[in-house]
Formats: structure tokens, sequence, C-alpha cells
């Protein structure tokens, strides 16, 4: 399991724009791109969540599930703990909201919830 801290910050917000808002945060060490199951940290709160991480990209993308609310600014810790896939290449945003929702709707299936 890989364990990172850092302070949100606000991104270019095209995930909120397909439906799946993430608390966006710098990345310090190289980790393999793809998607990741996780965990969150959130003012001692532990949240499930689906984990983003773009080639050759300095961001981790992180989508908290079940939690609502704005973050930036806010320090968290985030649990790389099982890679689900690589990153793939769409064509078009419809392409990629169905692979989100497939993405978050795995990592709740790992978690059972």
């Amino acid at each position: 399991m890989t364990v990172i801290k850092g302070v949100v910050r606000e991104g270019k917000k095209k995930a909120t724009s397909l439906g799946f808002p993430t608390a966006n945060m710098s990345l310090n060490s190289d980790i393999d791109p793809g998607v990741y199951a996780g965990e969150v940290e959130v003012e001692g709160v532990i949240y499930k969540t689906a984990i983003f991480i773009p080639k050759g990209s300095k961001v981790l993308e992180a989508h908290i599930i079940g939690f609502t609310g704005t973050l930036y600014g806010v320090e968290i810790t985030v649990f790389l703990n099982s890679k689900i896939r690589d990153l793939i290449i769409y064509d078009g945003e419809s392409k990629m909201s169905e692979r989100i929702a497939e993405d978050v709707k795995k990592v709740k299936s790992i978690y059972g919830i």
C-alpha cells in the first residue's frame, strides 16, 4: 500500500463536469499511472475512493465515494490499496464517463458498498 499526504487544490473540473468530482493533489513521487481502489482520510473520517493517476502527471485525482463538499486547502491522506486498471484513451466524454462509472462501481464492489 502506498500512502500519500497532501493539500487539496483546484483542478480543471473535467471529472466534475462528467458527474464525478475529485479531490486533486500534487504528487511528489513516481507512481504507476492508472486507476486505483483506495481510501482517503478527511479530517479523521475514512472514505472509500476511486483514484486516477494520469501518465506523466504530478497530480492525483480522488473521487471520494459518499463525500459532498469542498476540500480546497484541506490536507488529506490517500491510501492506494490496489490498482484496478491501466490507462485507456477514450473517444469522447460519453465513453469516459461510462468508464469512470464502471471504475466507481468496481471500487464499491471491492469494499462491499
